[in-house]
């Protein structure tokens, strides 16, 4: 019976250590993850001066100042131009809430015309590289995902948008988005193929509960420093109360990930939780 008992002591010391060396690793892999302020949200007390941030006259927290730098915020003007600023692993409006005026009583949103420039493009940081249209939807009008303005996929594959987006070779990513019904009457199956590098799946939208959105991602292993994705409406649909009118599924919040380490921290909170889980099975057992 004691040597039964010194067993189970010696087994709870090894899930103890192993339990203390799951923490190590999972809050190693937090701590080389992201940087201090790396998307330079975080401001200093007071803000930043209307000039350039220089050395003494504020500072980017998380950061030192070398010369003068300068502070934007997404689709601040510089004369003619609006400013885009990369997100994620440099998807550009990603959310697409950078796009054409649209006026508070356009009902039918904005038709976007083929446009193979991404230079030109009345949608920064993506074009249109099919024979149709899709459509710039807003929130005052239609149902989006998140935030203001989302784009409704037209015409099946002939309504296409993509944007090369970087990426590193060899290493493995994941396109993240959400995809969801416009709230336009538009008629069932709604469905979604989207592309990523040398992969492609189509998503159905099958929501759950009342919902009227829903998320999907792509994996896929980069082959080059830039990788294309893209999307478009698997269905031609139109509307219930109009059969003349098309439209589709939206998409919405677009977004490029680095997998290994979300890996990393799924496997050492997965190793964390099954530690635990044998520590309280062998006390239940009497230790």
């Amino acid at each position: 019976m004691d040597r039964l008992a010194e067993n189970r002591r010696m087994c709870v010391l090894l899930c103890i250590v192993m339990l203390l060396a799951s923490f190590q690793w999972a809050s190693s892999a937090i701590e080389d993850g992201s940087l201090e302020n790396g998307d330079f949200e975080a401001i200093p007390p007071g803000g930043y001066p209307s000039v350039g941030t220089g050395e003494g006259a504020a500072t980017i927290p998380g950061w030192e100042i070398n010369g003068t730098v300068e502070v934007v915020r997404s689709g601040q003007r510089q004369g003619g131009m609006i400013l885009i600023v990369p997100q994620d692993n440099a998807v550009i409006n990603g959310d697409f809430e950078e796009g054409p005026w649209m006026f508070k009583n356009a009902t039918l949103g904005v038709l976007l015309p083929t446009n193979l420039d991404e230079e030109t493009s009345s949608l920064p940081g993506w074009i249109v590289e099919s024979n149709r249209a899709v459509r710039y939807v807003d929130s005052d009008h239609y149902t989006v995902p998140q935030g203001k303005r989302a784009i409704e996929l037209l015409s099946g594959k002939e309504g296409i948008i993509s944007q090369m987006v970087e990426t590193k070779p060899n290493k493995q990513y994941s396109l993240v988005f959400t995809m969801g019904a416009a709230g336009d009457s538009c008629q069932s199956p709604l469905a979604v193929m989207a592309f990523a590098g040398d992969q492609a799946e189509n998503f159905h939208f099958a929501p759950l509960g009342n919902a009227t959105s829903m998320a999907a991602n792509v994996s896929f292993t980069a082959k080059a420093e830039r990788t294309r994705v893209a999307f478009y409406s698997v269905y031609y649909n139109t509307r219930s109360d109009d059969h003349s009118s098309l439209c589709g599924p939206v998409v919405d919040d677009i977004k490029v990930l680095g997998v290994s380490m979300a890996a990393s921290r799924a496997a050492g909170l997965s190793l964390a939780i099954m530690t635990m889980m044998v520590v309280v099975s062998i006390m239940a057992m009497g230790i």
